[in-house]
């Protein structure tokens, strides 16, 4: 296995001869014959940096030609580096029409026509172009603009491309294609190549020589590979056979060495077969462009048995979906493509210029930082050599050391931590620690050592300095340290008071030490403390911790999560066998929140629920105010009033907590016919008729929310490209539980809303090129509705959708609005929660009111202020918590989903308003819920204290 390097220099005491082993590959034969090499002219992706130029790998055949394949912005620089002689080029190959393999082919046309040594008044050799669809076009158009006169021939030969070899976005639009110009004057004209069916290549040549096959490619523009066979060569002469029978060299031997039969002087018939050693096969040499997968058996049929296989490995392994994502390969999928065709020499080319060249003086970032390696580009090499091997690149048996490079160190972590947080986030925790750790290798060691093993050997205390509040910055994000890693590598659903150091650690975060200990297995979980209050207590139980705050600083629950560029993306992967309700990546709060006061409260006798959820008793009016303070990081709690006179602590509650909310819990009946009891301000009961709602798959059955009867719709959806509206709302009827929303064309409405026949006659360019994205929507997405109001999403389609719902942003242990759920083809997951949704509603509100009634009350001066004796400092601003509106209470209400663009720090949108198409789902019931909750909410004046 080879990385193909760029030529840096051609002086030097030996240094272009180191260099040039990397570059320049000799094809291996059997028997001694002319030399056919491989030079990577250019090995970076996307732009030529200063140490590695754009894609061009040249071929230098036995009879001296020379072939190009690719031709990048730069090459011309290259080949003037290297020993490959720009006049001896006849042959062009482009894999694909992006423009770090196709910008420099104008140009190199226009020098070889300047060094063109045909005499006056006749031509050069034709110089032959191969390349897809739209290749003659962009010369034409180039080479017409700028005026430039060629000396010699040229002709171009396109490949015609299949609509599965990349997305529909990438396939060029016919009428383009169409209104190509002319012929250039030096240009003759070319075939248009069709795939061959039966052996799925393209035949471009077949000569006495050599025979070359394209064949297809996935990316996002149409790509192709080449493939170069040589004819076998004819064996070696028995010499010693032919003197024995009396023959001399001369031209007998050069006929029977062409397969000619001779006949001797005693008339016998000496045929070629007599005296040839078994025929040389021939060399093959293939050159595949960027990809991220093969299109059919062609790459198999064409590639099996080759002697050198040049291959893409854009980024490392540990960024497979980016790559992916981006139409690019990893080492080891280039590694997977050698094995299966059995390829003698595997040739890595086309690298991100984030990887630093071999030899090389530090990337484009300049030099590296202390402790930091250059060759990262080996680990490339190290991850397709373990796959060539048949082992796994992440297995536990490559453990690295401390003197490894940093790359591979966080490869070899990054496949042990837990799934809580996304990779790019893992990735970067973990590259920071791994930096800071580059000095301290008896540290680093013991790091790689814990987690490898899962804790298994004794490990030392891996310390960081710690920082002036004690909070370490991540990706935006600042969290305690040892929480960060813990929940990597251990407990991804972990909160920061869930943590005790054991005995043995010498630096533990809560020693104060000026380092910290970020040893995940220097710690031990634990329940978080109950809080005794004296009547006031707050049971401890395994779910306790859970209601802590998140540690880490978010966006507030009740504001859009539109424009923050803390959004996080989590990936939501299909259900291996049959469709089930998602499984959170940390446990699920617990559903049985109280309502506030006055209001119905949910299913709060639910043996299930009360077993789970810890209460908190309201007491005698004494309590530790100090103590009080500590329930400020709680965002929800259920409070059972269990004695007549408690108003000192409920409004203590109530200016203090404020996310708090006392509820009356009484009891529902469960024998019998179903009656649920609304307690009002007067303390009277009123008894409403059940209603039942069909309940799909639940083990337990739930009384509804509401008797309201249901909404004609259960929901609308509307269609949005960037942040324009197109066409009507679509309204779902309470008589289709079930919608699909695709690309497609159907008008005619019902169980489907189709966004590819709207029409938008606002539309921009922008929204025009959007507007393609259609076709990737395919079969969309489905959308159900079960029970009273929960909504499950089936996506439908061949691509992920992105969707913001903060049912899951809870699931996932989230702050709401503070993520994005990538849904992947084939999931079937469950998007919203009516009852959740009720439950924040009703505690929003409720907030809502109880701060602005404090807010009044402390400027009539009827509450002591934090500056008084005895005053108590609220955790949040009352002005944030009165802020909260009906449009923060709508939001709960509200799906938004984005087909094939994401947005977030992962991406290069931040908002969803900046994708091309996405969609804005109404929950009517959810809507008809939030109504009654803000029509029962009662206005109460605020009372002074006795």
């Amino acid at each position: 296995m080879i990385l193909g390097c760029d030529i840096t220099s051609r002086s030097g005491s030996g240094q272009a001869e180191v260099l040039r082993s990397y570059l320049s590959v000799v094809v291996p034969v059997p028997v001694l014959c002319v030399l056919m090499e491989v030079t990577v002219l250019g090995s970076g992706s996307a732009f030529p940096g200063p140490l590695r130029g754009c894609s061009a790998v040249a071929l230098r055949l036995p009879q001296g030609e020379c072939w190009l394949f690719d031709c990048g912005e730069g090459t011309q620089t290259q080949l003037m580096k290297s020993t490959v002689r720009a006049g001896r080029i006849t042959k062009i190959f482009i894999s694909h029409l992006h423009g770090d393999h196709v910008y420099g082919l104008p140009g190199l046309l226009c020098t070889l026509s300047l060094n063109c040594s045909a005499p006056p008044g006749q031509q050069g050799e034709c110089v032959e172009i191969f390349g897809p669809v739209g290749l003659r076009l962009f010369l034409r158009v180039a080479l017409r603009i700028s005026s430039s006169e060629l000396v010699f021939p040229f002709t171009v030969h396109e490949l015609e491309p299949t609509g599965d070899q990349s997305p529909s976005t990438g396939l060029l639009d016919p009428a383009l294609i169409a209104c190509c110009p002319q012929l250039h004057p030096q240009e003759q004209p070319g075939r248009t190549v069709q795939l061959d069916v039966e052996s799925e290549c393209y035949a471009l040549i077949e000569d006495d020589r050599v025979v070359v096959k394209a064949f297809r490619l996935y990316h996002r523009v149409p790509s192709f590979g080449f493939s170069v066979q040589e004819r076998d060569r004819p064996g070696r002469l028995k010499v010693e056979l032919l003197k024995e029978l009396g023959l001399k060299p001369g031209p007998l031997f050069g006929r029977l060495k062409n397969g000619e039969s001779v006949t001797l002087d005693d008339g016998r018939v000496l045929g070629p077969s007599e005296v040839l050693e078994p025929a040389v096969p021939g060399r093959k040499v293939c050159v595949l462009g960027d990809c991220s997968g093969a299109v059919g058996e062609g790459v198999r049929r064409a590639c099996k048995g080759a002697d050198i296989l040049v291959h893409e490995a854009t980024l490392e392994d540990g960024l497979q979906e980016k790559a992916v994502e981006n139409g690019h390969s990893t080492p080891s999928m280039a590694a997977a493509v050698a094995r299966d065709c059995g390829a003698r020499t595997l040739l890595l080319t086309h690298f991100s210029q984030r990887y630093k060249p071999m030899g090389g003086a530090g990337g484009p970032e300049g030099p590296e930082e202390p402790g930091e390696t250059r060759d990262d580009i080996l680990e490339l090499k190290r991850q397709a050599e373990h796959t060539l091997q048949g082992t796994d690149t992440m297995s536990v048996s490559s453990t690295p050391t401390s003197n490894d490079a940093c790359l591979s160190i966080v490869h070899s972590l990054m496949c042990h931590r837990q799934g809580g947080e996304s990779e790019s986030f893992s990735k970067r925790a973990i590259e920071s620690l791994v930096k800071k750790l580059k000095e301290k290798k008896d540290e680093l060691d013991s790091l790689i050592t814990a987690v490898t093993t899962n804790g298994a050997h004794p490990s030392k205390c891996v310390t960081i300095q710690r920082t002036l509040d004690g909070r370490l910055q991540v990706a935006g994000r600042k969290g305690f340290p040892h929480v960060i890693y813990a929940r990597l590598w251990r407990w991804p659903d972990l909160h920061k008071n869930e943590l005790k150091h054991v005995k043995y650690c010498q630096f533990a975060f809560d020693l104060k030490c000026d380092s910290v200990c970020v040893n995940p297995y220097h710690y031990e979980r634990v329940a978080s403390p109950g809080i005794d209050l004296s009547g006031l207590t707050l049971g401890a139980g395994p779910s306790a911790g859970l209601l802590v705050k998140e540690e880490f600083e978010g966006q507030p629950s009740h504001s859009s999560s539109e424009g923050s560029h803390s959004i996080q993306t989590i990936q939501h992967q299909p259900a291996p066998s049959h469709p089930a309700p998602p499984t959170a990546t940390r446990p699920a709060l617990p559903d049985t929140f109280s309502s506030p006061t006055l209001l119905p409260p949910p299913d709060a006798a639910s043996s299930a629920s009360s077993s789970a959820f810890p209460s908190i008793t309201a007491g005698p009016a004494s309590k530790k105010l100090s103590q009080l303070q500590r329930l400020c990081v709680l965002p929800f709690a259920q409070i059972h009033v269990t004695c007549g006179c408690v108003c000192g602590v409920v409004e203590c509650v109530l200016v203090c907590v404020m996310m708090m909310c006392v509820a009356a819990a009484a009891p529902w009946p469960r024998a019998g016919g179903f009656t649920h009891s609304l307690q009002h301000q007067n303390g009277h009961l009123q008894h409403h008729p059940p209603q039942y709602w069909p309940v799909h798959n639940e083990l337990v059955f739930q009384p509804p929310i509401s008797t309201h009867p249901a909404p004609d719709y259960w929901c609308s959806i509307a269609y949005f490209e960037m942040d324009v509206q197109v066409g009507e709302t679509f309204k779902v009827p309470s008589t289709c539980p079930v919608v699909t929303v695709d690309g497609y064309v159907d008008p005619s409405g019902g169980d489907r809303f189709c966004l590819g026949q709207l029409s938008n006659v606002h539309r921009t360019e922008a929204i025009e090129r959007a507007r393609h994205a259609e076709l990737h929507i395919g079969k969309g997405v489905q959308l159900e509705c079960k029970g009273e109001g929960d909504v499950w999403v089936r996506c439908l389609s061949d691509h992920a959708v992105f969707v913001q719902s903060y049912y899951l942003d809870r699931e996932a242990g989230r702050a709401p609005g503070d993520a994005v759920h990538k849904i992947y083809p084939s999931a079937y997951i469950k998007v919203f929660d009516l009852r959740q949704c009720h439950r924040q509603m009703q505690q929003q509100a409720a907030t809502a009111q109880a701060a602005a009634a404090a807010q009044a009350a402390a400027v009539a001066g009827n509450i002591p202020g934090p500056g008084s004796v005895g005053g108590i400092a609220p955790a949040i601003s009352l002005s944030a918590a009165a802020g909260i509106g009906v449009d923060d209470l709508r939001r709960l209400c509200i799906l938004r989903m984005s087909f094939v663009k994401g947005w977030g720090p992962d991406y290069p949108r931040q908002s969803i308003k900046e994708t091309p198409c996405w969609i804005e789902i109404h929950l009517h019931r959810a809507l008809q819920l939030l109504d009654e909750v803000l029509h029962t909410m009662p206005i109460a004046d605020p009372q002074p204290l006795d």
